[in-house]
């Protein structure tokens, strides 16, 4: 199990970000080892909150955590 926080989702999720590629492959790597992927709730409204205000999509933002939701190896905790 691992913790991450949203600015690695974040980061997976912009192109334009400066550690993109990075944090895009650590997630994948993440996701390809079935590793499970431990989250604080609250990072569900900072990752939508991010995405929202980058792409100015409040719909893209919020359909991308509830997908992200339905990832198994994603838990979210309080």
């Amino acid at each position: 199990m691992i913790v991450v926080n949203a600015s690695l989702i974040v980061s997976s999720f912009f192109q334009q970000e400066r550690e993109h590629l990075k944090a895009k492959g650590f997630l994948n790597k993440l996701l390809q080892e079935d590793e499970t992927i431990l989250l604080p709730e609250i990072a569900l409204p900072e990752i939508a909150s991010a995405i929202a205000r980058g792409t100015k999509e409040a719909v893209l933002a919020i359909n991308f955590c509830r997908e992200l939701r339905k990832f198994p190896n994603f838990v979210f905790r309080r």
